[in-house]
């Protein structure tokens, strides 16, 4: 319960600075912009990719569990 309170205490103090990002500011159009935002989209396709592969892993030894 003190580590949640503790986390949302600094996710109060701290939560501006912690949410700010260039994409989200709509920074001027260029290279360095259109370059991060392909990077922040490969970095999601990533993620999912991975968990979904770990929720196939999960259900195909649940369904061999069951047999």
């Amino acid at each position: 319960m003190r580590r949640l309170a503790a986390i949302a205490g600094v996710w109060l103090v701290a939560g501006a600075p912690l949410l700010a990002c260039p994409i989200c500011f709509q920074v001027e159009e260029g290279r360095a912009t259109d370059g991060l935002r392909a990077a922040v989209i490969v970095l999601i396709a990533v993620t999912v990719v991975v968990l979904s592969g770990f929720g196939a892993f999960i259900v195909r030894f649940v369904r061999r569990s069951e047999s």
